[in-house]
């Protein structure tokens, strides 16, 4: 098994921008959690809602393969589609992970 590649922020360097990115990184595990609990409590309008409002954030913080794939997400919970949903969460929390290893302190 490959080790996973950290992924960095496209503002890494903007140090305006550090501690809003610090910010977003720090909530990363607890909110995938939390979005792992409204697919399975099946609430999949609640899910569409976070993981829109999360891609919105991801594009701002310097973060578009975590934007894409929570839009994917939201798109799959919106359509009512578990199964795909379910998929792009897995790979989300992957793509989180690799954030947070790339950020001091929050992996």
């Amino acid at each position: 098994m490959q080790p996973r590649k950290p992924i960095y922020s496209t503002y890494e360097q903007n140090e305006d921008a550090r501690a809003a990115i610090s910010d977003f990184v720090i909530r990363l595990a607890e909110g995938v959690d939390g979005l792992q609990d409204l697919h399975s409590a099946g609430d999949f309008a609640a899910l569409a809602r976070e993981c829109g409002r999360y891609a919105e954030q991801a594009v701002a913080f310097g973060y578009p393969l975590f934007a894409e794939l929570a839009a994917q997400v939201a798109v799959a919970a919106a359509d009512e589609k578990a199964e795909r949903a379910e998929e792009s969460l897995r790979e989300l929390a992957d793509v989180a992970y690799r954030i947070r290893l790339a950020h001091r302190g929050a992996a």
